[in-house]
């Protein structure tokens, strides 16, 4: 399978992952005012021209001309580590369409380096190791089967999102300026909670 056959099915994969979180009720926007898009559009003023994502999360009020929360999601299934420059080059993407926060996902692990980046510029890491069959972490606490992993440890948390080698019995683990978790609500909770959207207008797409 080529580069591009294997990233798409890895895009493919997350849009059905939160589709089914949302369609469920599981997010914590309602899915009615929920919008889960595929290489979503948004423009950059910086750029005079558009930058094409590979997902993003919207959140529409009623009667609204513009998405009131917009987190564009890039997904990177790499033979190797995300590189810090990655997670620069999609931060800086982010800001020039005035996105309110971003998300990297990724199969392999992303360099230590990328750790300080993100946090310091709002976006979310998320490094997924299950393949099909999700348990889905969705309330602030470990699953049942993790007896050797507590959600307040932190540091081990990170490990698994920095070690080339780790492959522990879990879905996925994530990071954010709050620290790194196993729990997608707490990751998604702590990602935006100082999101505003007065401060981040946002760009309506073309």
């Amino acid at each position: 399978m080529n580069s591009t056959a294997k990233g798409d099915r890895f895009e493919d994969e997350v849009y059905s992952l939160l589709r089914q979180i949302v369609d469920d009720e599981r997010f914590f926007i309602k899915a009615e005012h929920c919008r889960v898009e595929r290489k979503p559009v948004y423009y950059s003023r910086d750029r005079e021209a558009n930058i094409v994502f590979d997902l993003s999360v919207e959140a529409w009020l009623p009667g609204a001309e513009r998405a009131s929360l917009v987190i564009p999601i890039e997904c990177k299934d790499y033979g190797h580590s995300v590189p810090v420059d990655d997670v620069e080059e999609f931060s800086d993407k982010c800001r020039q369409v005035h996105a309110h926060k971003g998300i990297l996902i990724s199969r392999s692990h992303f360099q230590k380096a990328g750790q300080a980046i993100s946090r310091s510029r709002g976006i979310g890491l998320i490094r997924i190791f299950g393949r099909g069959d999700y348990k889905w972490i969705l309330e602030r606490s470990t699953c049942a089967n993790l007896v050797w992993i507590k959600a307040d440890e932190r540091e081990l948390l990170e490990n698994l999102l920095y070690c080339q080698n780790a492959t522990p019995q879990i879905d996925l683990v994530g990071d954010t300026r709050a620290g790194a978790t196993l729990s997608l609500w707490e990751f998604l909770h702590d990602l935006t909670e100082t999101t505003s959207s007065s401060e981040n207008p946002v760009i309506p797409k073309p």
